[in-house]
């Protein structure tokens, strides 16, 4: 039985009896990096694989690629295109993992306009271990407006969580309020510590440190440059 004969048959097991009572994944791993996306994809057409199967099978496939070849970026993001059409509930489960790899494709290629369809599902306020290390990267390329953006949306959620410790839920605030501030002194041509527009960009995250915004805000804006 060649490969193909042996993949439509471990595809009818899957269909009948369930993708664990198959041997597909075995057949996945036993096929060469040009042989498993056509696995993936065929299995997913016939819809004959659950969140866990299409996430390692994914996640092989994407370890597999060079991520600085523009080839090897169209065929994951592609497979992912056709994943998120053909099986969108399902897509969506592990969407926050299929999205911090597409967000890294759009920082190496520049495409910052897709930014704010890319960080969607991090809005839910969810898999906050994951958005935080998409939140470190944009941070650093200075994508502050579309960070901005998503972690306002996601924040009442975040907050009202039963999910996470108390620690983090003051972090990720923080953070808020840190690139809000950063925006603030950006796009303001003479800022104050006490202005009511920032105070109130900020009123429903944490309290400002007493004192704290006032210097900072002076510090940096009007710095005192000394002798030495």
């Amino acid at each position: 039985m060649d490969f193909e004969e042996k993949l439509e048959a471990e595809i009818g097991v899957a269909q009948q009896e369930g993708v664990d009572a198959s041997e597909l994944w075995e057949l996945f791993e036993g096929a060469g990096p040009e042989q498993q996306p056509v696995v993936f994809r065929r299995a997913l057409e016939a819809g004959a694989l659950d969140d866990e199967f299409a996430f390692e099978m994914l996640t092989t496939i994407r370890g597999n690629l060079d991520q600085s070849a523009p080839q090897d970026r169209a065929l994951y993001g592609g497979l992912l295109d056709r994943f998120r059409e053909l099986d969108p509930n399902l897509y969506q489960k592990s969407s926050h993992y299929y999205h911090r790899d597409l967000i890294n494709f759009a920082i190496i290629e520049g495409r910052w306009e897709a930014l704010p369809d890319l960080l969607d599902p991090y809005t839910a306020g969810k898999d906050l271990d994951t958005f935080n290390l998409v939140i470190a990267q944009l941070k650093y390329h200075g994508q502050v407006r579309a960070l901005i953006e998503v972690m306002e949306k996601a924040w009442p959620k975040v907050k009202a969580s039963d999910e996470y410790f108390e620690w983090a839920i003051e972090e990720y605030g923080g953070t808020l309020m840190e690139l809000k501030l950063a925006d603030y002194l950006e796009r303001t041509e003479n800022p104050h510590g006490d202005d009511p527009e920032l105070l109130d960009a900020t009123a429903g995250l944490l309290p400002w440190k007493e004192s704290w915004l006032e210097w900072f805000v002076s510090a940096v804006s009007h710095p005192d440059l000394g002798a030495w």
